[in-house]
């Protein structure tokens, strides 16, 4: 009784034929001698409700239909005696496997996951198996097959899957925080995947301040409100405590310095002002090149683009075009790298020796890949140029110094 689970009982019988001097007999559960002398060996299995295999090997000149015919009503019977007393014993199929039963399971994730599964130097897949007691071959194809006995393969692919998983736009996590910045606070929702709670949304009403309301070690209920296509995610506080008393009247700005509610560099509150600016906006956009290259569209993926108006969610130019915008208006606006993505910046182009950054030796120039920040954010780069002993690597957004244009269209605007 390995625990197989099956859709009803099977059992089976060998079922054998001696012919002599014109006389014919069917035997049931023949040995092997009648198997061997014998000139017929007829295998026949079934359930309740009928036959499920046959198997034959025949050493007569012929069968006759009345001899298959008693041949298969003398196997039912037998069929019927033997599964009879399988049930005295086993009264159905088991809904799961026995504890002792080995296990195969099969899975498939992204291909780009790979490499998180396994692990630097193949720590991460080592550590799984040792763990767990399973056994992990991983194909490029994204095929990961897992075998072990019991609950090994659960525990193994459990692991698995909160390597692999990405947050979704509506979940709710209880996190933890794990990083504080002037503009809010990365928080740890499950594995190694953070998302940023924006300053704006750590408290009902303004603070000066992430700290006045959040420190790192904190649990905080929050949701998930974007996860944006370089899998960026963004969130809402479910549990906001008021903000303290005093704070994001002007605390927390250099002395002498009150921005009144209108500076950009606090970073405590949007930077525009507008009849959505601090809303949830739902907007659909078609972006392009100035010679009419497309570049993105949310009309091609078929759902429009969710955002807070003003917090810093989006490029700035979007934004100011949104701030003001009415459900159903269309806009056309043209922007400037100043109101996009910037000028391309000098010091984001850096060199680092290729010993120090294990596995920047397979790298090659014009590939994109993800380093990770002191704060263990991840960030994307381009590879520009490699040595013998250097790598340089550009951390410029590849739209830097170009112009955009963006057909907005917007959809829906929620408190």
């Amino acid at each position: 009784d390995a625990g197989v689970p099956i859709k009803a009982p099977v059992s089976g019988i060998a079922m054998g034929l001696i012919q002599e001097e014109g006389k014919t007999v069917v035997l049931s559960d023949i040995q092997g001698i009648e198997d061997f002398l014998g000139d017929m060996d007829f295998k026949v299995t079934g359930t309740e409700r009928g036959i499920t295999a046959l198997q034959m090997d025949n050493k007569a000149t012929g069968l006759t239909f009345e001899i298959l015919k008693a041949a298969l009503q003398q196997a039912k019977e037998g069929r019927a005696f033997i599964l009879g007393k399988m049930l005295e014993v086993i009264p159905g199929p088991r809904e799961q496997l026995r504890s002792s039963a080995p296990r195969i399971e099969t899975m498939t994730v992204p291909v780009g996951k790979i490499r998180d599964i396994i692990g630097k130097g193949g720590d991460t897949i080592r550590s799984i198996q040792d763990e767990t007691g399973a056994t992990i071959n991983v194909e490029q194809d994204g095929t990961v097959v897992v075998g072990g006995v019991g609950e090994a393969a659960d525990l193994a692919i459990a692991r698995i899957k909160e390597i692999v998983r990405e947050p979704e736009v509506g979940e709710v996590f209880d996190g933890r925080v794990v990083t504080v910045e002037k503009f809010g606070a990365f928080v740890r929702l499950f594995g190694d995947k953070d998302g940023l709670l924006h300053i704006s949304r750590v408290a009902e009403g303004r603070v000066d301040r992430v700290e006045d309301v959040l420190n790192v070690g904190d649990e905080v209920k929050v949701k998930v409100i974007e996860v944006n296509e370089d899998g960026k995610v963004s969130l809402d506080r479910l549990d906001k405590p008021a903000a303290p008393a005093g704070s994001g009247n002007g605390g927390g700005h250099d002395d002498g310095h009150s921005c009144g509610g209108s500076c950009g560099g606090c970073g405590s509150q949007p930077v525009l002002t507008g009849r959505n600016v601090g809303k949830t906006c739902r907007a659909h956009y078609r972006g392009t090149f100035n010679d009419g290259t497309q570049f993105d569209s949310s009309y091609d993926r078929g759902e429009p683009l969710e955002f807070i108006c003003g917090v810093g969610q989006m490029i700035r130019g979007f934004d100011a075009a949104v701030a003001d915008m009415e459900v159903g208006q269309v806009v056309d606006v043209h922007l400037m790298p100043e109101e996009a993505y910037g000028m391309p910046d000098p010091n984001a182009i850096f060199t680092l020796e290729i010993a120090q950054l294990p596995g920047s030796e397979e790298l090659e120039a014009g590939q994109q890949v993800y380093l990770t920040n002191q704060y263990g954010q991840p960030f994307p780069v381009k590879v520009v140029a490699k040595g013998e002993t250097t790598i340089t690597f550009d951390a410029n957004h590849e739209m830097a110094g170009k112009e955009l244009n963006f057909r907005i269209e917007l959809v829906e605007v929620n408190e």
